[in-house]
């Protein structure tokens, strides 16, 4: 792979597939969280909900995307 080359890091396909799964469940945390602020009232408080995309959003295929305790 040309990318792998000029990065000079080997490519993991163990690896990439963790980084979709925790992708995966971020953003199905993030269409929840989305649902849950359009509802009224809303669970969230101003804008605790966007913190919380924010977070989720920044973290995307990383475990302590998905592990984070808000509350």
């Amino acid at each position: 792979m040309k990318l792998c080359e000029i990065s000079g890091i080997k490519f993991d396909i163990d690896r990439l597939r963790a980084v979709v799964r925790f992708s995966n469940e971020a953003r199905k945390y993030i269409k929840k969280s989305n649902e849950l602020r359009m509802t009224n009232p809303s669970p969230f408080f101003r804008f605790g909900g966007m913190a919380y995309i924010l977070v989720l959003t920044a973290s995307q295929g990383l475990r302590e995307g998905v592990e984070i305790d808000l509350s």
